[in-house]
């Protein structure tokens, strides 16, 4: 009787441990595609800056570093001007 308490236990930590895992995967997943995404905007806008000879608005931080699952999204909303 104390072996089969013993092995459900087991196969219940088991199936938990793999829950864990699972979410934590999830959510790296969900982390790097939002820096992807970030390193992607960027680069289209400084293509887009060097062939048109623009520069975005200086008042905004142009290099943030990416953080978690969060998008950085915020470079949508700068301005440009003629340089």
């Amino acid at each position: 009787m104390n072996e089969i308490q013993k092995t459900e236990i087991s196969e219940n930590l088991v199936t938990d441990l793999k829950q864990i895992i699972l979410q934590a995967r999830q959510g790296a997943y969900a982390a790097v595609n939002a820096c992807m995404i970030s390193a992607y905007w960027k680069i289209g806008q400084r293509i887009v800056e060097e062939k048109l000879n623009v520069r975005t608005s200086s008042d905004l931080p142009e290099n943030k570093p990416c953080k978690g699952g969060k998008s950085q999204t915020a470079q949508g909303e700068r301005s440009v001007t003629l340089g």
